[in-house]
């Protein structure tokens, strides 16, 4: 028992970790290349709560005085591109400075940088974003409950440590020992946290963050909402295959026989783990 509770636990933490870093978007220090300077840029990727995005680009040169026009192209959604001119900074001239407004949760932003020199010559970052390139992205978003995030972080958490526990009782079934008991304790838990940190904690997070509790099937394609609707489903099924031996203790009860059930386990399971490391910034 214990050993696989460890292999289970250490796993979930792996597993959590990968999701993280697919998922997590980090500012990224951009350059780029301009008549023998360089223009540099720390990209914005989220704006938690309320106030203005301060766009910040730096012309690395010699020049005391740097004489550019250097623009900030930004738009919210699906709009039109606002120019806007950045301006030096008077205790740094080399560093221009823009920014743009606060908007509601839930929105998204997009932005690019041209600069010019009084020739005509021009760049822009990300380069060839007119032709080849998508801008950069900024996210709006409120601030959740801390509570409340914490709360769906533990429930999604032990959501994937009992799926761990059910595939490794499964593998077991599979080898001919009787685990059916401790498979139908480990899916009941999975599709018990599964409901708890997507649905009533996962409405509340995503309606503090962006303004819609439920932006998934029927209402919408939104990725994160749709990944927990069928990862539910999943360990609904084998909740359902094993209703017998979970809610009745009699195993003749349940609708596929120990192999059977074992095996559509490991494939909901594996199923499952791809699903969740699906990044949740992916947008259909």
């Amino acid at each position: 028992m214990k050993p696989r509770i460890i292999i289970a636990f250490i796993l979930t933490l792996v597993l959590l970790s990968i999701s993280r870093k697919i998922s997590e978007r980090k500012p990224e220090f951009k350059t780029a290349d301009f008549l023998g300077k360089r223009i540099e840029h720390i990209t914005v990727t989220e704006k938690v709560g309320g106030g203005d995005v301060e766009i910040n680009a730096k012309i690395v040169t010699s020049e005391s005085t740097p004489n550019y026009q250097m623009d900030l192209f930004s738009k919210i959604g699906e709009g039109e591109y606002n120019s806007l001119p950045m301006i030096s900074k008077p205790e740094n001239p080399q560093i221009y400075s823009a920014t743009i407004p606060s908007q509601p949760k839930g929105e998204r932003g997009y932005y690019y940088i041209k600069v010019k020199d009084n020739l005509g010559n021009e760049v822009t970052l990300p380069q060839e974003v007119e032709t080849k390139c998508p801008p950069f992205m900024i996210k709006f978003k409120g601030k959740v409950f801390p509570l409340i995030l914490v709360l769906h972080i533990f429930s999604m958490s032990a959501a994937m440590f009992f799926s761990w526990m059910a595939f490794l009782y499964a593998w077991e079934i599979l080898k001919g020992r009787k685990f059916l008991n401790q498979l139908g304790f480990s899916s009941l838990m999975a599709l018990i946290f599964v409901f708890l940190g997507g649905f009533p904690l996962g409405f509340s997070v995503a309606y503090q963050t962006f303004g819609q509790a439920w932006g998934g099937i029927p209402y919408g394609w939104d990725v994160t909402d749709n990944k927990t609707l069928i990862i539910l489903i999943f360990w609904l099924v084998v909740v359902w295959l094993l209703k017998g031996t979970i809610f009745k203790k009699d195993e003749n009860r349940n609708f596929a026989s120990p192999k059977k059930v074992a095996i559509w386990t490991i494939i909901f399971f594996i199923l499952t783990v791809l699903i969740y490391l699906i990044p949740h910034s992916l947008r259909i």
